[in-house]
Order: structure tokens, then sequence, then C-alpha cells
């Protein structure tokens, strides 16, 4: 399934161009990754160029702006971030997720990571807090590991969430 949803992936940031055609083209390329995925996963195209492919095994989220339905509310994304790339695997029990916020936000990463301290996550650690932009929480029933980067005009902050053991 993993295979299906990154192929299917794959193939559609090469054809979410076609979506700036309009509604027609949208259509006939979604039908097109439908046909070709012979019912192993769905895909959806929205005419700004988001793509979402759905799976047994999860579900992926390019420049939809959104989270999987199965998102853990526990772990909000960081606020003031938008949504790049959000996915679910391991039939939704696994979450990761790519986020952006203009200028340098490495502050509000660290504010983040203080509150989610603060609704009961601990410091993990295998991870020193905050060193080289790297965070590793536990609590809540999760492991959350998110790594934030200044990249010069735009603050990255890429999260990877499981449940713990």
């Amino acid at each position: 399934m993993r295979r299906a949803l990154a192929a299917s992936a794959a193939a559609l940031l090469s054809l979410a161009a076609l979506t700036a055609c309009g509604g027609s083209a949208t259509d006939r390329a979604e039908d097109a990754m439908n046909d070709a995925l012979s019912g192993s996963a769905s895909v959806q195209l929205d005419e700004d160029g988001g793509v979402k492919v759905e799976g047994s095994d999860g579900t992926i989220e390019f420049g939809t702006g959104g989270l999987p339905a199965s998102w853990p509310s526990e772990v909000p994304p960081p606020a003031g971030f938008e949504v790049i790339m959000a996915g679910s695997t391991a039939g939704d029990t696994n979450w990761t997720g790519s986020f952006t916020a203009p200028g340098d936000q490495m502050a509000a990463v660290e504010a983040y990571a203080k509150d989610l301290m603060n609704k009961g996550f601990a410091v993990d650690g295998n991870i020193p807090l905050g060193a080289n932009g790297m965070y590793g929480l536990v609590g809540n029933g999760y492991r959350v590991d998110f790594l934030a980067i200044y990249m010069g005009d735009s603050t990255q902050v890429t999260m990877r969430i499981e449940p713990l053991p």
C-alpha cells in the first residue's frame, strides 16, 4: 500500500500542473489516476493544485492545507504555520507533516514545544530539546519528533508522530 501511495503521489505531482488548465483537465487527470490505481487508492485533485491520496493504509495530502482526519488532536500543528504536506500511514496510526511560516519563526517553534510540554508532554532524553532545531517529546500516548529550520525567508517544520507502545 505504501508503494501505491508513493507512486500515485509522485505521478500526481507531475499531473498537478494540469489543474491550472481548469476543471475538465483536473477531472481527467483525477480519473486517469484513479483508473491506474484500480481501487487500491483514491485520488482527489482540487483546482488550486492540491492533491489528496487515500488508501487502506493511510492518507497523504499535498497543497490542500489540510491534515488527515485521524491527526491526533493532542498534537495540533504549530500556530501560525501553513500545512505544506500531511499524511498518515500504518492504518492511520503514524503521521507526518510539513509546515511553513514566513520569516524567522524559531522562537515560535520553541514556544510550541513548551506549549506541548505544558499540555503533558515531556522531553525525550534521546533528543536534546531544541539542539540544532530538533525536538523530541513523549506524552499523551504519543512520541512527537520535529525538526525546525530557518531557511532565510521562511521557517520549515517537519514533524513525525507515532503512538507510544
